[in-house]
């Protein structure tokens, strides 16, 4: 008697028919997997513990295995319970299930396989405790005890991590399965799958060599998703591609799928000059560091970075403020597509030794979100000795293993370490390369490498720091101190920056006083160390304050005035007293306000009334702290009191640097 769901009798089978279906036959042999088959039909054929929980990592393939157990299976029944509807059903359902599965056992006189995926649903899921009891457990328990007495056999399923978490302390209902482990599909099962995938399935042309190669890169550049289904989730994809162009599935169509999954560039045959062209014109000054990094960029360019190790590790020493962050941002760019693929750790968040766990989780959470890009250890020198040292085996191995005993691969990302150590070796080699570098004989590079030593001894006395922790790293790589003309580039680069944005948004031209750069870098940029330059603190004076006054006359515009704000410095600087102790001057924000424009303003909105403009000087212009739509305001005003002629005067405030609109 063959059975089929849709024959029995809703009367007497009512919760089979709602909660269960039949497990279909793959639409072919599944390769690779013969032996688990085997094995998983050995199993039920026990008397005593005839039942078999498999766990394996997600696309490990548990559920096609299944599915291929049920093909070569014919004599017994496979049926699939709903677990996620059954477990909205009231607490006696699963019972009333099982009940009806030995009736049904009964009259057809044949074995009946209950297949169970993400058998980790049966526990109490609601509850973060996993020992939690379960009514909805309990029936199972009783059965599994004796369910080859009555011709049922439980075949589940579930992940991993999910039976440590759910159903490794359930200890009665652990012991009444075998578990099987479902190993990851060997490379040649895999190699095999993806071929009979393009021959039998999606029937499409394909070179020998690309079922290797598939599965080569996907298990390199997707490390945390497991085989076959990133090999055959990819090779869908390239066939997808292939059947869109009418043309064979080539190496080209791999080079797409992964880069349109994961973002990265597997054909890393970039432009080294072109790269160091970007990162010099980004990270100012800072040559001699670019050129450090140059051999590990063409290590990784051609595929020959040692395996099994990230791919390139980086510390990046220098005082704070000099482009240490910049430059891990711009490797992000040019590397990995994007700023988003940079994954910064401030490890001073890491400060006592007990925060060794919490360091581990943040890593272990990269590295299960992402498949590659950049680690930024910010700021090593805050961190616990004992939390630095967990890097070690993270540097020499590129593999971190998570609570569940997991291993995480992380040989896809490029590791790079910040360190502020050494302040004062800076703060001279600052000073030399000022008072050397205009020298015809002097060379720089080879100065800076005799220091590199010196560098290195320097952090690896540091007390959070070790000698063989350093050693790890592929290159101490060493970020001077900024020149003043240097930071004139950045501020200027940075207000530059701030201006087309607010011109994009707001179509309000923007005009800087050469002052004020001039008060950013001489004034602002007070250190206590002038010999070891940074940005941080002059940029942070463009956010904060210049930006902060344009922000400030925006917000008091009224709509559609798109008058010029100009930014200037108001008062005598230090810079420019020596004998001052203190700077009177600040930087402010005005509106170039012109006779033409409260003309204009004026005819759109008096048009009709009789209203007279004139000026009464020949100043066509003045940058007033007035808006427009306040003089605008005071006419409304004084035409409420009657007047209809207007003469506008405007008059330097020589003291402040800026013009008073006067109205008569």
């Amino acid at each position: 008697m063959k059975m089929k769901l849709s024959e029995l009798k809703k009367e007497k089978y009512s919760y089979i028919l709602k909660f269960c279906s039949e497990v279909s036959c793959p639409d072919r042999k599944v390769i690779g997997r013969e032996e688990d088959v085997k094995e998983i039909l050995i199993s039920l054929e026990k008397d005593i513990k005839p039942n078999v929980l498999i766990t394996a990592d997600p696309g490990s393939g548990k559920t096609t295995l299944v599915k291929e157990v049920r093909r070569v299976d014919v004599k017994r029944y496979y049926l699939e319970v709903n677990l996620s509807r059954i477990k909205n059903e009231s607490s006696d359902a699963f019972k009333i299930l099982i009940d009806e599965m030995i009736e049904l056992a009964k009259e057809t006189g044949k074995d009946i396989v209950l297949f169970m995926d993400e058998f980790h649903q049966l526990m109490n899921l609601n509850s973060s405790d996993a020992s939690t009891s379960n009514d909805s457990v309990d029936p199972i328990k009783t059965i599994l005890e004796t369910s080859g007495k009555y011709n049922i056999k439980f075949l589940a399923a579930t992940t991993e991590d999910e039976f440590l978490r759910f159903i490794e302390s359930q200890g009665a209902l652990n012991e009444r399965f075998a578990r099987y482990r479902l190993e990851t599909l060997s490379e040649s099962g895999t190699i095999a799958t993806i071929r009979d995938f393009f021959q039998n399935t999606a029937k499409v042309q394909f070179s020998p060599d690309l079922p290797k190669k598939i599965f080569e890169f996907t298990k390199r550049y997707m490390p945390n998703r497991q085989q076959p289904r990133v090999s055959l989730d990819t090779s869908d994809e390239m066939q997808a591609q292939a059947k869109y162009e009418k043309a064979p599935v080539k190496y080209e169509h791999l080079v797409k799928a992964i880069k349109k999954s994961e973002g990265i560039d597997i054909d890393f045959h970039f432009d080294i000059t072109k790269i160091k062209a970007y990162l010099n014109q980004r990270v100012l000054s800072q040559s001699y560091a670019i050129n450090k990094i140059e051999n590990i960029l063409y290590l990784i360019s051609v595929g020959l970075n040692p395996p099994g190790k990230p791919l390139g590790s980086i510390i990046l020493t220098g005082p704070s403020g000099v482009g240490k962050t910049e430059l891990a941002k711009a490797l992000a760019c040019v590397l990995f597509n994007g700023e988003k693929q940079l994954n910064r750790i401030d490890m001073a968040e890491f400060s006592d030794e007990k925060d060794v766990g919490n360091f581990r989780d943040s890593v272990i959470k990269i590295a299960k979100k992402k498949s590659s890009g950049i680690i930024l250890f910010d700021e090593m020198e805050k961190a616990s000795k004992k939390v630095n040292q967990t890097l070690l085996n993270v540097l020499d191995d590129a593999i971190i293993t998570d609570e569940y005993h997991k291993k995480l691969n992380l040989d896809t990302f490029l590791m790079i370490g910040t360190s502020n150590v050494g302040h004062e070796v800076y703060a001279e080699i600052t000073k030399y390369l000022s008072e050397e570098r205009s020298k015809s004989d002097f060379d720089e590079e080879e100065y800076i490498d005799e220091k590199v030593t010196m560098i290195k001894r320097v952090l690896e006395n540091h007390p959070n720091f070790s000698p063989e922790l350093i050693a790890r790293f592929d290159e101490v790589v060493p970020l001077l101190g900024l020149t003043n003309n240097v930071l004139f580039d950045i501020v200027e680069n940075k207000m530059d920056e701030y201006k087309e944005k607010i011109e994009s948004i707001f179509q309000i031209p923007v005009i800087y006083d050469k002052k004020v750069s001039d008060f950013v870098v001489y004034e602002k940029n007070f250190t206590g160390d002038k010999t070891a330059g940074n940005a941080r603190t002059p940029l942070q004076y463009v956010k904060n304050i210049v930006m902060g006054e344009i922000a400030k006359q925006i917000a008091f515009r009224g709509d559609n005035d798109l008058t010029p704000i100009v930014v200037k410095q108001i008062g005598k600087a230090q810079y420019e007293d020596k004998m001052s102790k203190k700077t009177r001057a600040k930087i402010k924000a005005f509106n170039r306000i012109s006779y033409t424009d409260i003309l204009q303003k004026g005819k759109e909105k008096y048009s009709g009334q009789g209203i007279r403009f004139g000026v009464a000087t020949d100043r066509r212009s003045v940058d007033s702290e007035l808006t427009l739509r306040q003089i605008i305001e005071e006419i409304d005003g004084r035409l409420n009191q009657g007047q209809k002629s207007f003469s506008f005067s405007f008059v330097n405030d020589e003291e402040n640097g800026t013009g008073i609109v006067k109205i008569d």
